[in-house]
């Protein structure tokens, strides 16, 4: 298959193309040879024996106007203008005749015929003219025969010649359209053949394989199966379809891993992100478990710190009723040192004189125990300034502790919303 495909097409119209002229030739010839032989049987041989039949029909006339003027059928106007008219068809047929150069040759060899039949005219005329009926008779029995049927038989042997020339070339035109008939049938058939046999040319070289590779492709697409390549055969443009084809197949194969491959990996990370779906969900109902718990651990809170709140306050409340009270114990008992010291000194004072009296000894131990008293409501007093401090720092922590909480549980409820 050395030849393209353009090639094959351009060989295939080509030869339809000069066919085509060929027939159109042979038909053109066909024609322009029945046109002329057409011609020269209608023009040339038919009219030579149309004139011929004008001419002897115009003798004829003339013989017949002679027996009716003989036998006085007519009146002489009647007369007159037939034998006019019959006289002019005469001489104009005969000199139509003299100019054909086909009846010329015939025209002047039976001259003396015609010079028998005008010399009748001119016999027939004077009788006409005188109106006499003898004359004419007489004329028509002693001439008209004699100048008529010599000339009649000439104009009868002549058209039958050309009867049978305009039927023989009648007959040629009929052969030679029978033959050429033959010739265009002949050629048609040779053309037929030729296109069927370029036409089973080109089937079998561009189409079949088309429809091969159409064949091909529809099954690969019936059964998805990239695997087996077109046929290769021939270096023209059907070939170089089939083989961009295949490649297109291989880029296709390519394609289909790579959309495998990654449909793979989506699958996989599709399968991960429902893992991790899942995880999230199952971290987010934890989260909402918490968070309700922390709300409700909050409330709880809030509530308990409130409660904190309330018994701080009311702490505060005692202990600075505690520090009031604290307040006056502790000028009291300044007020009882200031006492008790002045009573030591005065005990003091007064010892040397209950030394000096021994008869005091029981009072003196009465202001003993009075003194001890004293010392002890001092110490209580110190315990109490601590345990009122103490009292106000844990207050103070309360206190921050509460603001926390109320803070944290802000965020959490903003996280919740």
């Amino acid at each position: 298959m050395r030849l393209t495909v353009r090639q094959r097409l351009v060989v295939f119209s080509g030869f339809c193309l000069i066919a085509l002229a060929g027939l159109t030739w042979l038909s053109m010839s066909v024609v322009r040879e029945a046109e002329e032989a057409t011609d020269r049987l209608v023009r040339e041989q038919m009219s030579d024996v149309w004139l011929l039949t004008d001419l002897g029909r115009s003798h004829r006339q003339l013989k017949d106007l002679s027996y009716k003027i003989k036998a006085q059928l007519l009146l002489w106007d009647e007369i007159n203008a037939q034998f006019e008219e019959t006289s002019a068809a005469i001489k104009a047929q005969w000199q139509s005749a003299l100019e054909n150069p086909r009846l010329q040759s015939w025209a002047e060899k039976n001259m003396a015929a015609h010079q028998a039949v005008l010399s009748l005219l001119v016999a027939l005329k004077k009788p006409i003219d005188e109106a006499s009926y003898y004359s004419a008779g007489k004329v028509v029995d002693f001439q008209l025969y004699q100048a008529l049927d010599p000339m009649l038989d000439d104009i009868d042997a002549r058209r039958s010649i050309g009867r049978q020339q305009a039927e023989a070339g009648s007959a040629a035109l009929g052969e030679f359209l029978d033959q050429q008939q033959h010739f265009l049938v002949a050629g048609s058939l040779v053309v037929l053949l030729g296109v069927l046999l370029l036409t089973y040319w080109l089937r079998r070289t561009v189409t079949t394989r088309l429809q091969l590779i159409a064949e091909r492709l529809r099954s690969m697409e019936a059964a998805s199966d990239l695997s087996t390549p077109l046929p290769i055969s021939g270096r023209d443009e059907v070939t170089a379809v089939a083989l961009a084809i295949n490649g297109l197949i291989e880029k296709f194969k390519l394609f289909v891993g790579d959309v495998t491959d990654a449909a793979a990996a989506l699958q996989q990370r599709s399968a991960n992100l429902d893992e991790q779906a899942d995880a999230v969900q199952a971290s987010s109902l934890h989260n909402t478990r918490q968070i309700h718990d922390v709300v409700s651990s909050m409330s709880a809170i809030t509530k308990s710190a409130s409660r904190i709140e309330q018994s701080a306050q009311h702490s505060r409340t005692q202990v600075t009723g505690a520090v009031e009270g604290n307040d006056d114990v502790q000028s009291q008992l300044r007020e009882s040192e200031r006492a008790a010291e002045h009573a030591i000194e005065v005990i003091n004072r007064v010892a040397g004189a209950i030394e000096a009296l021994h008869g005091f000894h029981v009072q003196r131990d009465e202001i003993g125990r009075v003194g001890r008293r004293a010392d002890a409501l001092g110490e209580s007093s110190q315990g109490l300034e601590e345990h009122i401090g103490h009292t106000k720092t844990v207050s103070d922590q309360l206190r921050g502790q509460s603001e926390s909480l109320r803070a944290l549980i802000g965020r959490f409820q903003i996280q919740e919303a």
